[in-house]
C-alpha cells in the first residue's frame, strides 16, 4: 500500500502542472471566445466578422512558446464539437487552427519579431506574416473539409474561404495585438502615473474621460438608430480623434484598447442591423466586408501610430542618455587635458623632445599650441605595410634578447630609409612596419617615394639575411588614396591613420607574396610609366571583394625620391 502511495506522489511530482495549467487556460479561452463569436446574432457561424480564437492562438504561442500547441488543437476541437459540427470537420479545423498558429509564430520568430510591438517593423511583420499570410491555412483546410463532407457546395468554396480568412485576419489584428501589449510588464504608458499622487489622479481622470467619450461616441455611431439621411455621412470616423489622442497621450495599451472597444461595439451594432455599414447596403456580406475593412484600418493605424510614438520616446530617451554621457566624457576629457597641460608645463623641455620623437614636427608644434583634437584629411597619400616573413619561426629559435636586438636593428635601418626618402613612419606592430608618404606635408611624388623605400627595404632585408644567416623576406603592400590622420591618446600620444586607403594597403600586404611588392590599381595608375609592373590579375580580397592588383618588379629607369 505504501509503495502505491509513493508511486502516486512520484508521478504527481513529475507532472508539469504549470504547463498543464497553461494548456487548460488557453484551451478554455479559445473555446469561450469562439463560442461568443458564433453566438452573435446575424453573424454567419462559418466566418464571423472577427474570429478572436485566431488571435488568441497566435498570442498564446508567442507568449508561452510553441510547446503549448496542444491547447490550440484541444480548444478548436472542443469548440466545433460544442457547436455541433461533425467529428471529421472538428478534427480538420483543429489541425488547421494549430498549423496556422504554429506557422505564424515560426515565421514571426524567423524574421526577428518583438512581441511588445514597440517598433514599426514589428507591426508590419504582425500584419503581413501573422494576419495575412499564416491565416491562409485554416480557411483553406476548413473550407475544403466542409466541401468534402458535402456540407458546402463547391460553388461556395471561394466565398466561404474568403470570409473565413477575413475573420481570422481581423482576429489576429485586434486580439493578438491586444493580448501581446497587455501581457508586457513594463509599459511606458503607465510610468507617468507613478511619479507622484497628483499625476496619478490626473492620469486616471483623463483616462476615465477618454473611455466614457469613446464608448459614448462608438455607441452613438454604431449601435444607435439613426435617420436614413444621417447614415449617408461618414460617421464611422468620429472615434478616430479619440483613438489618436489615446495613442499619443497614454501609449500602446490605450491604443489597442480603443481599437478593441470600437470594433466590439461596431460588431454588436452590426449584428443588430445598426450602424453606418448596415444602413448603407442591403447586402449583408458587403456590410460585413465594410465593417472588417474599417476595423482593419483603425487597428493597423493605431498600432502604427503607437509604435511610432514609442520609437520616438525611445529615441528621445536614448538621445538624452547619450547627451549626459557625452557631457561626462567631455568633462573627463577636459580634466585629462588640463592634467596633461599641467604636466607639460612642469616638464616642458623633456616633453618637447619626447613629442619630436613620437610625432611629426608639424603635428608636435600644433599640439603644443592647442589642446584641440588633431585630425586632418589628406586627399593624396600612399601607405605602405611591410611584414617580415618567417620572423615568428625565428623567434622560437633565438633568445628573447637576441630577437629584440635583431628587430631593433632592422627597424632602425627602415627608420633611416624613411628619413632618407622624406616619409613618415606611423608605427610598428610586432614584426610589421607602417610608413606613409604625402603627410603631414603634402608632396606630389608620394607614391614614387614609397616605392623607392620599398625597393630599398628589400635590399636591406636581403643584407640582414646574409649577415645573420637567417632566411628573411619582406611581404610589402602599397595603396594610394585619401586618409584621415590625427593624434589619439591623452598621456601617451600616437599619430595614426584611418580610412579605406589604410585598410586596403594592409590587405595588399596580407594577400601578397614573400619577396614581392604588392600594389593596388590606384598606385599602379600613378607609377605605371616609372616602374616595371607585373599584373597579378583579379583576386578576392577580404572585405573588399574582387580587385585587380600588381607586383612591382623593378625600376623602369633611375628615379630620385625627394
Amino acid at each position: 500500500m505504501n509503495q502505491k502511495k509513493n508511486c502516486f506522489f512520484l508521478l504527481a511530482e513529475s507532472i508539469d502542472w504549470q504547463y498543464l495549467a497553461k494548456i487548460g487556460v488557453v484551451a478554455i479561452a479559445y473555446l469561450l471566445a469562439g463560442k461568443l463569436a458564433v453566438s452573435i446574432p446575424g453573424v454567419n457561424n462559418l466566418a464571423s466578422s472577427v474570429w478572436p480564437p485566431a488571435g488568441i492562438a497566435q498570442a498564446a504561442l508567442l507568449i508561452f512558446g510553441k510547446r503549448i500547441w496542444t491547447a490550440i488543437a484541444l480548444g478548436a476541437f472542443l469548440l466545433h464539437i460544442v457547436v455541433q459540427y461533425p467529428f471529421p470537420h472538428a478534427l480538420a479545423v483543429a489541425c488547421g487552427a494549430t498549423l496556422q498558429a504554429v506557422a505564424a509564430v515560426t515565421m514571426l520568430k524567423r524574421v526577428g519579431f518583438h512581441p511588445n510591438l514597440d517598433r514599426l517593423i514589428d507591426v508590419i511583420k504582425l500584419v503581413f506574416f501573422g494576419a495575412f499570410i499564416a491565416t491562409q491555412i485554416n480557411c483553406t483546410i476548413g473550407s475544403l473539409s466542409l466541401c468534402l463532407m458535402g456540407k458546402l457546395s463547391w460553388d461556395q468554396y471561394w466565398q466561404t474561404r474568403w470570409e473565413w480568412w477575413l475573420g481570422d485576419a481581423m482576429g489576429v489584428l485586434i486580439c493578438t495585438s491586444l493580448i501581446l501589449i497587455f501581457s508586457q510588464k513594463n509599459q511606458k504608458s503607465f510610468d507617468r502615473r507613478s511619479s507622484n499622487h497628483r499625476q496619478a489622479i490626473k492620469y486616471y481622470l483623463w483616462s476615465a474621460i477618454w473611455l466614457i467619450s469613446l464608448v459614448a461616441i462608438s455607441v452613438l455611431v454604431f449601435a444607435a438608430k439613426n435617420d436614413g439621411a444621417i447614415s449617408r455621412y461618414p460617421l464611422e470616423y468620429l472615434p478616430f480623434p479619440l483613438i489618436i489622442w489615446a495613442t499619443i497621450q497614454f501609449g500602446q495599451r490605450h491604443a489597442v484598447l480603443a481599437s478593441f472597444i470600437v470594433s466590439s461595439i461596431a460588431i454588436w451594432g452590426g449584428s443588430q442591423g445598426l450602424g453606418p455599414f448596415m444602413t448603407k447596403t442591403a447586402n449583408i456580406s458587403e456590410a460585413i466586408l465594410l465593417l472588417q475593412c474599417f476595423m482593419g484600418v483603425i487597428t493597423i493605424t493605431s498600432l502604427l501610430l503607437a509604435a511610432t510614438v514609442v520609437e520616438r520616446a525611445t529615441a528621445e530617451n536614448s538621445l538624452q542618455k547619450l547627451n549626459e554621457q557625452l557631457e561626462m566624457r567631455v568633462e573627463e576629457r577636459t580634466m585629462a587635458l588640463q592634467e596633461t597641460l599641467a604636466a607639460l608645463q612642469y616638464q616642458q623641455e623633456q616633453s618637447e623632445r619626447l613629442l619630436l620623437n613620437i610625432l611629426p614636427q608639424d603635428i608636435a608644434a600644433r599640439l603644443k599650441q592647442s589642446s584641440d583634437t588633431i585630425a586632418d584629411t589628406f586627399a593624396d597619400v600612399t601607405v605602405l605595410f611591410a611584414d617580415i616573413v618567417g620572423f615568428t619561426q625565428l623567434s622560437s629559435r633565438i633568445s628573447p634578447s637576441d630577437l629584440v636586438s635583431l628587430l631593433n636593428e632592422i627597424f632602425s635601418a627602415f627608420d633611416q630609409l624613411a628619413e632618407k626618402h622624406g616619409l613618415e613612419k606611423i608605427k610598428t606592430i610586432g614584426d610589421a612596419y607602417m610608413v606613409v608618404g604625402g603627410l603631414p606635408t603634402p608632396r606630389p611624388d608620394h607614391a614614387e617615394a614609397i616605392v623607392e623605400m620599398a625597393l630599398d627595404m628589400q635590399e636591406t632585408i636581403a643584407q640582414f639575411s646574409c649577415d645573420t644567416g637567417e632566411s628573411m623576406q619582406l611581404r610589402i603592400g602599397i595603396n594610394s588614396g585619401a586618409v584621415v590622420a590625427g593624434v589619439i591618446g591623452i598621456k601617451k600620444f600616437i599619430y595614426d591613420l584611418w580610412g579605406d586607403t589604410v585598410n586596403t594597403a594592409s590587405r595588399m600586404e596580407s594577400h601578397g607574396l614573400p619577396g614581392y611588392i604588392h600594389v593596388t590599381s590606384a598606385t599602379y595608375e600613378l607609377l605605371q610609366d616609372k616602374y616595371i609592373f607585373e599584373s597579378r590579375g583579379t583576386i578576392e580580397v577580404k572585405g573588399k571583394g574582387k580587385m585587380t592588383t600588381y607586383f612591382i618588379k623593378g625600376r623602369e629607369f633611375t628615379t630620385t625620391a625627394r
